[in-house]
């Protein structure tokens, strides 16, 4: 028998190999001819990992940044859900900006995706970012001493920090 057409391959994808019965000889059917037979590769399963699926960030904090594993080679790309931040790709790092103005309490999710390339399918993974409250305290100060029954005032400082 003599092979033909493309009988070994290394990447994903659709072949034609081809089978010809030597002098002599035939298939079961009678004929002589060359038999086609389709074969292919298929894509492995892309893969995409990141180093933060979520955190919480300060309120009044202005980005965030989370790193992407992968070695299939496709070209990634991050998106978020939210009209004011920001998010982009230098590398394998995506950074969110935009992120002070951004009220408490918010959760944004960007969406990480590494495209398909020859052998693998696209993946993509999420990162959820909670803008969360900050601490906040209050100072009341006074000066010593005491106030009598019937005082009209006395007075206090207050100081407040808060997020």
């Amino acid at each position: 028998m003599t092979l033909g057409g493309t009988t070994s391959g290394t990447n994903a994808g659709s072949y034609n190999a081809t089978f010809t019965p030597k002098s002599n000889y035939a298939w079961s059917d009678g004929t002589t001819s060359a038999k086609t037979v389709s074969w292919s590769i298929g894509k492995a399963t892309g893969y995409l990992t990141l180093t933060y699926t979520s955190y919480s960030l300060a309120y009044g904090s202005s980005s965030d940044t989370t790193s992407v594993k992968t070695s299939h080679g496709g070209t990634i790309t991050a998106t978020d859900n939210n009209s004011t931040a920001t998010t982009s790709v230098s590398g394998t790092t995506i950074t969110i900006s935009n992120l002070s103005t951004i009220s408490a309490g918010t959760t944004i999710t960007v969406t990480v995706t590494c495209a398909a390339t020859t052998n693998y399918t696209s993946a993509s993974a999420t990162y959820v970012i909670t803008i969360k409250k900050e601490d906040g305290y209050v100072n009341l100060s006074a000066t010593s001493g005491s106030v009598a029954y019937g005082t009209a005032s006395k007075t206090f400082t207050v100081s407040s920090h808060h997020g």
